[in-house]
């Protein structure tokens, strides 16, 4: 049985979601899954270009994404139920059998599939939302007929705000990694030559806990006389620009000269072939895509105790996990691995192993079809 699986995002700058919504549909190009992505048509442009590129159709229509900020919220409000009957529209014409919905906050195609009388899932894809959107998940959390949630941890967090979803259907499946982009090879001279470099990844948010990091950093440099350089690879928006210039604050006034900001790159794949150590510093996660690509790139990861990184991590050998907001825990772990290279050496040798276990695009893609199907044949 052909399915149509209808991707609604109403966030198209990037991330990991979007990621997530090319990959899957990419692999699951050749099988009896017709995926099509639909998104805001305002500041989506580079998601458009990644979908035209990989061949995925799509579909464009105006969504305005729930925000604090309070011009942009009353835009929210005031468009919301004509832009779910603008969705629902969507929904009835292009046939649709399954409407995919990424985040908590995204309710929009959740109520909009509703309305048109087609099945839903819901992708739950964090480990912490606002009061707002605990509320509004709340109300709608029985609306869908399944969920995915992309950690054991996302599931727990959801399923306590509303006990009720744990009769829906539901199944966990990590963020996604292509293994041929990313996977063990020589770097190209990206960054300048250093003893010793480490690299995260990410946009520039408190969640990502740049400030743990940049402290850290700064007691890491206490305790080494090593050419040790970071980098942070990853834009600032306008809506985090106060964030971005206190990292810069803390990283003047402990003269941190060896962290290095460098922006939105496209490269990352290169990026991580040429550092020795990936950090996640973040404050939470559900499943890091960013890890995942550095163990599949072969590196070792130092990390703060997100989604389920604690067990895969230590399970298998290939890093460091230690508590969120400790700038002390962090930097001994990254000390760590700047002093035991024998250590260094058997994370990144289980590193790709692991990757490829859990992680792999093709498995990833199967789980997804497999669950479409249970969903579609379901009578919930």
């Amino acid at each position: 049985m052909k399915l149509t699986v209808l991707n609604i995002t109403e966030e198209g700058r990037g991330g990991g979601p979007l990621k997530r919504i090319i990959d899957v549909a990419s692999e699951l190009k050749d099988t009896d899954i017709n995926s099509v992505a639909l998104f805001p048509k305002d500041n989506s442009e580079g998601f458009e270009q990644e979908l035209a590129v990989a061949k995925i159709p799509y579909r464009k229509i105006k969504l305005h994404r729930l925000t604090k900020e309070k011009k942009s919220l009353l835009a929210y409000l005031f468009t919301f139920i004509p832009e779910i009957i603008a969705l629902k529209k969507v929904i009835k014409k292009s046939q649709t059998d399954i409407v995919l919905c990424n985040g908590s906050w995204q309710i929009k195609g959740v109520l909009a599939a509703k309305f048109a009388k087609a099945k839903s899932i819901w992708i739950q894809n964090d480990t912490q939302q606002g009061t707002m959107v605990r509320m509004l998940f709340k109300l709608v959390a029985n609306i869908p007929d399944a969920y995915v949630y992309v950690s054991n941890r996302t599931k727990e967090y959801y399923e306590a705000i509303n006990p009720k979803i744990k009769t829906k259907p539901s199944v966990v499946i990590q963020s996604p990694v292509n293994m041929n982009k990313f996977s063990p090879r020589n770097g190209k001279g990206l960054l300048p030559d250093a003893t010793f470099k480490v690299l995260s990844v990410g946009y520039i948010n408190s969640n990502k806990g740049f400030d743990t990091l940049a402290r850290a950093i700064n007691l890491v440099n206490q305790k080494t006389k090593k050419d040790v350089q970071f980098y942070i690879a990853g834009p600032a928006f306008d809506s985090q620009q106060e964030y971005y210039n206190m990292l810069l604050n803390i990283k003047k006034e402990n003269n941190i000269n060896n962290l290095h900001f460098l922006g939105m790159r496209k490269d990352i794949d290169q990026l991580l072939n040429e550092v020795d150590l990936y950090v996640c510093s973040s404050d939470f996660e559900a499943s890091p895509i960013s890890i995942w690509e550095a163990l599949a790139s072969g590196l070792p990861v130092v990390s703060t105790d997100v989604g389920d990184v604690k067990e895969i991590i230590e399970q298998n050998d290939c890093g460091i996990v230690v508590p969120c907001k400790n700038p002390s825990e962090l930097a001994g772990a990254i000390l760590q691995m700047l002093k035991d290279r024998d250590y260094l050496e058997k994370c990144r040798k289980n590193s790709r192993e692991t990757a490829i276990s859990n992680f792999s695009m093709d498995s990833t893609a199967s789980k997804y079809r497999e669950f479409y199907h249970q969903i579609a044949k379901s009578s919930t």
